[in-house]
């Protein structure tokens, strides 16, 4: 097994995918609540369709504490026995939540405590960087 994260903001949900398939992972969303506040891309009904069997929602890694405080995992161990139970598209789990800082997310604690139980590494993905069209207009990409 092999653990990333990434903070979907500044992310296409096909670009999402493209990562997902790239890295034969399933992205497992640890959202409290499979909602955004920015985009309708980012709710659990729209990434289960842009994203297949490659997107899970897991609401035992949500932290209790979204809105300020300490973080509190819901149900770590709920939602690792569900997990552990899954049939996933590879061997490796994109951990997925709105926030863009890693350092400041509940996913940094979920992935911890995953790579630690598997042995294994972690990565937290960036957003790909993106042309621009006036970069394409003028050659530079």
């Amino acid at each position: 097994m092999r653990v990333y994260t990434l903070g979907y903001m500044g992310w296409r949900p096909t670009e999402l995918l493209e990562v997902a398939e790239r890295l034969n992972a399933t992205i497992i969303d640890v959202r409290l609540m499979p909602r955004s506040r920015w985009s309708p891309d980012y709710n659990a009904k729209s990434l289960k369709t842009a994203l297949g069997d490659r997107y899970v929602w897991l609401e035992g890694f949500g932290n209790l504490n979204y809105k300020g405080g300490p973080i509190v995992l819901k149900d770590f161990a709920g939602a690792l026995k569900t997990l552990s139970e899954m049939s996933l598209r590879g061997p490796r789990v994109i951990l997925m939540c709105g926030c863009k800082d890693v350092n400041v997310c509940h996913r940094k604690i979920v992935a911890e405590r995953l790579a630690k139980l598997w042995h294994c590494p972690i990565e937290h993905l960036e957003r790909p960087e993106r042309k621009t069209p006036d970069s394409d207009q003028l050659g530079l990409f």
